[in-house]
C-alpha cells in the first residue's frame, strides 16, 4: 500500500512538472544579438512563435522589411514583423525541452528545430539532416 500510494506521488509530480515549464516556454524573448523580437504562445500544433519587434524594421529603400528570400515568390512579399518563424514545438523526451521546426527569413529555410528552457533563457537549435546546427540563446524579456 505505501509503495502505491509513492508511486502516485512521483507520477504526479513528474506530470506536473511539464505543464509549469510549458507555461515557462511563453512570452516575449530578445534574440541572442537583439536584432528582434520573439512572441511564443500556445498554438493548435503545439507552441509557435511570432516576430514581434525588428531592430531594423526597413530595408535599404526604406520600406518595411519583407520575407525576400522565401522559397516561393508568392510569399516574398509579406513582411517580416508579424511573421510566425517557430513552429509546432511541442514537449519532448525530458521537462525543459521541446522540438519543431523554425523558419529563417535570413536564408528562406525551414530547420528540424529543439529548444530547450533555462530559466528566463531558450537555447533555439536549427539543424540540417541532424548532422548541421547553429544555436542560439535567447532571453526573456516578459
Amino acid at each position: 500500500m505505501q509503495a502505491t500510494k509513492a508511486l502516485v506521488m512521483v507520477l504526479a509530480c513528474a506530470t506536473s512538472v511539464q505543464p509549469a515549464l510549458a507555461a515557462g516556454l511563453e512570452g516575449v524573448w530578445r534574440t541572442e544579438h537583439g536584432e528582434s523580437h520573439i512572441t511564443i504562445e500556445a498554438c493548435p500544433s503545439g507552441y509557435c512563435g511570432k516576430v514581434v519587434y525588428l531592430a531594423e524594421p526597413f530595408d535599404e529603400t526604406g520600406l518595411f522589411k519583407a520575407d525576400r528570400h522565401n522559397p516561393d515568390p508568392k510569399l516574398r512579399g509579406r513582411p517580416l514583423l508579424g511573421l510566425t518563424i517557430v513552429h509546432g514545438m511541442k514537449a519532448a523526451e525530458r521537462p525543459g525541452h521541446w522540438k519543431g521546426q523554425i523558419y529563417n527569413p535570413e536564408d528562406g529555410d525551414t530547420y528540424t528545430a529543439t529548444i530547450d528552457l533555462d530559466r528566463d533563457r531558450l537555447v533555439v537549435e536549427g539543424c540540417v539532416a541532424y548532422v548541421i546546427c547553429g544555436s542560439q540563446t535567447w532571453t526573456r524579456l516578459r
